[in-house]
């Protein structure tokens, strides 16, 4: 145990993350950042405040000071590891103070912390529906799914935050400055936290709000992250905003966090042009839930398109829109973001019952269609996602979504399984049972580590079935991805499938061609059949399942680089989008084009002038879409150049209406086909080339790369001179 002499009262803060297998986590944790700059500003004169990322590196402190007080990030990426890892630093520290917070712990004051809302008494109250625990082994009881449940099977925890930590963090070292022993906070009722005393609940008030965010300093700026970045290579991350006025059934945002509050544009702009300065790392991510629902989002998007043509940072940018606008914002923002970033219009659904059920005001129809036609006038990607599983979603009902979204001429329409995240109105009893969920688990990315011997790793909780779809939709839907990603997620196929819809073929027809002929189309089938051999065995029906087949697979290959069903996606795009296949790959889609409108139109002869003109333009389509396919982490030169017998471009800003073969040019003209930000490539090889495996390499590229910066866009050659 440390035993080092202490100037000041010592507190470690810990956001673990993963780390047997690389960092599982590559982003600097926000959250902990500014609760520890707060508590700095504040009561940095008593304390000694220092912030860990993984396991070991926190025992290795412990073991060289004790601290007084220790806290932890509570959240689903890190949920089992921060389990184990808070017993084993209670064994090495039983007089510390040891605290929670984190999005895993409820709101203050609502049901679903297992509390009830009002206890004038202070008597704890068993609440009346905890979903029953998995044991993994005697010792550790997960998943845990109420606060009373945390609290009561981890003693070791003293204290737990609700909502934002920084004032109740605050409050909590106030207090042990008072009374110098954990008892003595527990039993203050410190604002917004929660404890467990001699088997009484003790609750402090609702915690004061920070409604000027500049009030917490920068933890950049502040030095609070310059060890971890400079050890780690973190991505850096930041929040112009908090708060989220929606209430989607499936996000946790809305429900935690529905005031809105700001940083100021000045203190934005400062901690951006600091990262410059400081960080090696030229990505940016913007961590706000609804980039440009405010008007000074307009200034900072300024500011960052300036930054980016001077110093050419940041060099790529991590942010998504506001679903709801303004969408005069979104749309100035878009213009300036267009080389970093695609005007991304999230949808989850587009079935209206689901959409009802989840709580979700999409953008109306007839404004995605003012957006996209803006886009296109401006030469802005578009983009959205899709959740599949979601309530009163069949296998059906989630095609149609996604072929509504591709007829919106939207450039990607990226699609996942729905996960439960927990303190999601989703993820409740009620809604458990009103859905008739039945969930398995499956790793979630490289997040395993080995801690006294065993193995500790965090999960997602996918919904396999409920109402609307059955299990065996659930793994057909896998299929359908597949081939959604590699047709539409970057819009790689755009063109060929949009001259289809002039034929009223749908990316649907042309899917069910493929998987029916199994011998004419064998590339595609026979990655599409080790793709669902491959991630099948991923999902389990319990923990316990999962834990001795990652340890049997941990013990065979040293790894666990194929043990994350996200990760065969990224293999498989990867290995349909390279140079080597990706022409193999076009050639069935055209044969299966064709063949859809044979069977189709069967009364036309296939010498007719409909079906030649159908045919000879899929033909000259093929090295069109084969070259705007960007193949991953391979050399690529920013502008390529194609001749075509049709004006491609006249045609795409006329919204594809009419078929392509009434833009038939008098002789060939020459077309460029342009890498939107070829240096986010350039830098993208730079860094995984020590990387040990390709896993790990295509991981780090879907993760970082942008829809819009994976395929190419057709443009005009530029006027000489």
């Amino acid at each position: 145990m440390g035993n080092s002499k202490k100037n000041k009262l010592v507190v470690y803060l810990a956001e673990l993350s993963h780390d047997q297998f690389g960092l599982s986590l590559r982003t600097t944790p926000l959250g902990l950042g500014v609760v520890t700059s707060y508590a700095l500003l504040k009561l940095g004169t008593e304390y000694e405040v220092k912030v860990f990322r993984t396991f070991q590196s926190l025992i290795e402190a412990i073991d060289t000071c004790t601290p007084d007080i220790i806290g932890f990030g509570y959240f689903a990426w890190n949920d089992y590891l921060t389990l184990v890892a808070v017993r084993a630093v209670r064994e090495k520290c039983p007089e510390a103070l040891i605290v929670f917070g984190g999005s895993n712990i409820s709101p203050y004051g609502q049901q679903i912390s297992g509390f009830p809302i009002d206890v004038p008494d202070n008597s704890l109250v068993q609440p009346s529906a905890i979903e029953s625990t998995t044991f993994i082994s005697d010792s550790f009881a997960w998943p845990v799914y109420s606060d009373y449940q945390l609290i009561t099977s981890y003693p070791e925890i003293d204290v737990i935050i609700h909502g934002d930590a920084e004032i109740p963090l605050v409050g909590i070292m106030e207090r042990f400055l008072e009374t110098g022993d954990r008892s003595g906070v527990k039993e203050a009722a410190v604002q917004g936290c929660s404890a467990l005393v001699d088997g009484t609940l003790v609750r402090g008030p609702k915690p004061e709000i920070l409604m000027d965010l500049d009030q917490i300093p920068s933890p950049y700026i502040t030095g609070v992250f310059s060890d971890l970045i400079e050890k780690y290579n973190l991505i850096p991350q930041i929040e112009t905003m908090r708060g989220c006025p929606y209430k989607c059934t499936f996000c946790t945002i809305g429900s935690n966090e529905s005031l809105v509050r700001r940083h100021s544009l000045d203190y934005s702009i400062e901690e951006i042009l600091y990262i410059k300065d400081h960080v090696a790392h030229n990505t940016l991510r913007i961590a706000d839930p609804n980039w440009g629902m405010l008007k000074k989002d307009i200034e900072l998007a300024e500011f960052i398109e300036s930054l980016n043509k001077e110093h050419n940072y940041p060099n790529s940018l991590r942010v998504y829109y506001s679903a709801g606008g303004p969408f005069s914002n979104i749309k100035k923002m878009a213009l300036m973001m267009k080389n970093l970033l695609p005007l991304n219009m999230s949808f989850q659904s587009l079935n209206k019952g689901t959409l009802k059920h989840i709580k979700r005001g999409n953008m109306p129809l007839r404004k995605v269609e003012e957006m996209v036609s803006f886009a296109k006038d401006n030469q802005i990607a578009t983009g959205t996602e899709l959740i599949s599983g979601l309530p009163l979603e069949s296998f059906q009902s989630f095609k149609e979504s996604f072929l509504k979204a591709v007829k919106l001429q939207i450039d990607s329409v990226f699609m996942g399984p729905l996960y439960l995240i927990k303190g999601s109105e989703l993820w409740t009893n009620p809604m458990r049972e009103k859905n008739k969920f039945k969930t398995r688990f499956a790793l979630v990315e490289r997040n395993a580590s080995k801690i006294s011997g065993r193995w500790v790793f965090d999960t997602d909780e996918v919904v396999v079935a409920h109402t609307h779809m059955s299990e065996e939709d659930f793994f057909e839907l896998f299929k359908f991805r597949l081939w959604g990603q590699v047709s539409y997620a970057a819009g790689y196929l755009k063109e060929i499938i949009m001259h289809c819809l002039n034929y009223d073929i749908s990316p649907l027809e042309i899917y069910d061609e493929l998987l029916y002929d199994h011998e004419s189309y064998s590339f595609i089938n026979r990655l599409m059949n080790e793709y669902i051999e491959n991630v099948r065995p991923l999902f389990f029906d319990s923990l316990n399942e999962l834990e001795n087949k990652l340890a049997s697979h941990i013990e065979e290959f040293g790894n666990v680089d194929l043990f994350c069903y996200r990760r065969h996606l990224q293999i498989m795009e990867a290995t349909i989008c390279s140079s080597k296949n990706k022409s193999t790959f076009v050639s069935e889609v055209v044969e299966a084009a064709k063949s859809v409108f044979l069977k189709k139109y069967q009364s036309v002869d296939i010498r007719s002038d409909q079906f030649c003109d159908y045919a000879h333009i899929l033909n000259k389509l093929h090295e069109i879409q084969v070259t705007s396919i960007i193949s991953p982490l391979e050399p690529n030169n920013e502008i390529e150049q194609q001749r075509f017998d049709y004006d491609l471009v006249k045609w795409v800003d006329d919204d594809f209406v009419n078929p392509l073969s009434n833009y038939k040019l008098s002789e060939p003209r020459t077309f460029e086909l342009v890498v939107r930000n070829i240096k986010e490539h350039q830098k993208c090889i730079d860094i995984v080339s020590d990387y040990p495996s390709l896993p790990l390499k295509y991981e780090y590229y879907y993760n970082i790369m942008v829809s819009s910066n994976m395929r190419r866009y057709i443009r005009l050659p530029a006027a000489p001179g």
